[in-house]
């Protein structure tokens, strides 16, 4: 997006100079993640029969560097993710173990409720609207599915 983005804008011809930067200041604060330096030149035309030339416009030449120290404050912000317990005793829960049992509770379910995603089964699909028969759904899907049973 943002290599569109920079195309777009450095084969944009601008009218005045301040038109430009202030399109450059607003790509900057779009993508804060990268260095974007950008140069404005006056583009003139030769004019016919004379040796002066005419300026017509201004148009951008950007060079874009990922800027490293923003990209790596984010991934160490978004790297993290709490889990929380209602075990009180920490000495018998290891961090390893604790993610291991998040990670695979959902495998349970999937694999309770996996016979109803099966195209063989030619089930109708159930559209519920009314609040009470949907908090019964919610109640039996899973003491008909549980294969403990």
């Amino acid at each position: 997006m943002l290599k569109r983005k920079i195309k777009t804008l450095q084969s944009r011809l601008f009218i005045d100079k301040m038109e430009a930067d202030t399109e450059l200041k607003s790509i900057r604060e779009k993508f804060p993640n990268f260095k974007i330096n950008g140069e404005i030149i006056a583009i003139t035309r030769r004019i016919p029969k004379t040796k002066g030339r005419q300026k017509i416009g201004f148009k951008i030449k950007v060079r874009i560097e990922q800027n490293e120290t923003k990209v790596a404050r984010e991934l160490e912000r978004k790297g993290k993710f709490v889990l929380a317990t209602s075990r009180v005793d920490y000495s018998q829960l290891n961090a390893e173990e604790i993610i291991a049992v998040y990670r695979n509770r959902n495998q349970g379910i999937e694999g309770c409720l996996k016979f109803l995603k099966n195209k063989d089964l030619r089930l109708n699909q159930i559209f519920l609207k009314k609040e009470s028969r949907i908090e019964y759904e919610k109640v039996s899907i899973p003491l008909y599915s549980d294969p403990k049973r």
